[in-house]
């Protein structure tokens, strides 16, 4: 496979993928692993509480008091990390 053959070769793509990927202007394998997302976002590595910086994105580890078990509303684990903005 080249960078310049058509999304087409990729297995998996047919007619209908093929048109929804040109019209976000992928016609190329090269285009398609060139593309980003309109938005997107990143983090820092994770950081101390006292470290945070007001309107930084910032990436936070927590863990649950309540043991693994527990769970938070939305079905959500009760510890992990998640991106926060202050």
């Amino acid at each position: 496979m080249q960078f310049t053959d058509s999304v087409r070769s990729l297995k998996g793509v047919g007619d209908k993928i093929e048109k929804n990927l040109n019209k976000l202007g992928i016609f190329t394998v090269e285009d398609l692993l060139e593309y980003y997302p309109r938005t997107y976002q990143t983090y820092d590595a994770p950081v101390d509480v006292s470290e945070v910086t007001p309107g930084k994105r910032c990436e936070r580890i927590s863990t649950s008091e309540s043991g693994p078990d527990s769970r938070r509303p939305g079905g959500k684990n009760g510890g992990g990390a998640d991106g926060w903005e202050i």
